[in-house]
């Protein structure tokens, strides 16, 4: 589902100013430094590697997973008889056809001078290029070449242009042998990647396969950072971000030169303020005013499915956000494998329940009171009563206690409800 609104588009771009050699950013085709001592890991080298063979690899994850720190070092660790790498780091400016193809393209003459002479020459003298000779050019240059190279386009969940998008769709499906093109992004592409799949012509690497393992975290945190942390501090960290190597860097920075805090990633007012302001600005204000709100509203659910989201959300549309907040690696992940309840990342749906208090505190117990209501209904007493007592309807918890006898709740709140019991 995409709640962003795009003006219509032809094949044909509106006359914009052509870029020069001259005016390109230098920099977009460097490899980006790694900002500390990077961990060593062979297992995702190697299947990289081995997705040489493919025609695409695509690495999709949340922000902070080190998705750009793997792939850099990846090329780094090229030997001289690996291909060469044409590298391309996007951002939100280059959603014109004519500045992303220009870069690619110039990408790829730098690393094969020659290769893209005829679609280059045709993207910039042509008054009004269409898009589809500049595409199928390009496929025919390529399709020439004998040695295989390789195409890194970093960032391309900037990319929103739909044009921009139908062509490297195409493109993909009609690689030469000799091109594999890797794509990073924090979702994953709004084209279909089916014939790839089915083909098995397409590496994919995900959140499960870049998080960080306990040796890996262990490692980062006492060899890196130099933190004297116990095995009870690292697996209390660990069990909370779950391998997000950005929540481990900037908690390591936190603690640095201090004892760890007690309880190690608190997020409270004066607690991991910089974990917080990370997922608030670099993740959640990226998303649609919308998105935003669906995760805000949903983050008070350890659990959440179509219609316990809807009925929390007072809406009917909650399996669309549910796919879209998947798709956009949005830090939520299914829970069986039929995909009908899903969790959030602990420590994501922490800083969402944080945000929540602090941007809409009156909403906080009507979206309790709501899903203990839904989990009355589907006879789920001990969800019930917890929502209840989150919500502080002390009277509708004493009656759902009054219903289940049993319920694991009543002996530790027996004083907030007792005046209410019979």
């Amino acid at each position: 589902m995409d709640h962003k609104n795009h003006g219509h588009h032809s094949n044909a771009p509106e006359p914009i100013s052509r870029p020069s050699l001259d005016s390109l950013l230098a920099t977009k085709f460097l490899l980006p430094a790694a900002s500390h001592e990077l961990i060593a890991r062979p297992h995702l080298l190697a299947l990289l590697n081995a997705g040489l063979r493919q025609r695409v690899i695509l690495v999709s994850a949340a922000a902070g997973f080190g998705k750009t720190t793997l792939l850099a070092s990846w090329v780094r660790s090229f030997n001289p008889g690996h291909p060469p790498v044409a590298w391309v780091s996007l951002d939100a400016g280059d959603n014109a056809p004519v500045q992303f193809w220009t870069y690619v393209l110039t990408a790829l003459q730098q690393c094969r001078p020659g290769i893209s002479t005829l679609p280059f020459a045709t993207l910039l003298e042509m008054p009004q290029p269409t898009w589809q000779a500049v595409h199928t050019a390009l496929i025919n240059s390529l399709a020439r070449q004998s040695e295989p190279l390789v195409l890194v386009l970093d960032n391309y969940e900037e990319i929103t242009e739909p044009a921009i998008h139908g062509l490297l769709s195409s493109l993909l499906n009609h690689l030469p042998p000799t091109l594999c093109v890797v794509l990073i992004t924090r979702t994953d592409p709004p084209f279909s990647l089916a014939r790839l799949r089915a083909q098995a012509q397409i590496l994919e690497l995900r959140t499960e396969q870049l998080r960080a393992t306990s040796e890996e975290m262990t490692t980062f945190l006492r060899g890196v950072m130099n933190l004297r942390l116990s095995m009870q501090n690292i697996q209390e960290v660990d069990e909370r971000l779950q391998g997000w190597w950005a929540g481990m860097q900037l908690a390591a920075l936190a603690f640095k030169g201090k004892a760890p805090p007690k309880n190690l990633l608190q997020v409270s007012q004066g607690n991991q303020p910089a974990l917080f302001e990370y997922l608030v600005q670099e993740v959640l204000l990226r998303q649609p005013e919308q998105v935003q709100t669906f995760l805000l509203r949903t983050s008070i659910l350890p659990r959440l499915c179509n219609s316990l989201g809807n009925a929390v959300l007072e809406q009917q549309d909650c399996q669309l956000f549910l796919e879209e907040v998947e798709r956009a690696n949005l830090f939520l992940s299914p829970l069986d494998e039929q995909r009908q309840w899903y969790a959030y990342h602990p420590f994501f749906a922490e800083v969402l329940r944080a945000r929540l208090e602090q941007t809409a505190p009156t909403e906080v117990p009507l979206l309790h009171l709501r899903a203990s209501q839904w989990y009355a209904a589907h006879q789920m007493h001990n969800e019930a009563i917890q929502h209840a007592l989150q919500a502080h309807e002390w009277s509708w918890a004493a009656t759902l206690m009054e219903q289940d006898p049993q319920s694991a709740h009543l002996e530790s709140v027996q004083g907030c409800v007792a005046p209410f019991l019979d």
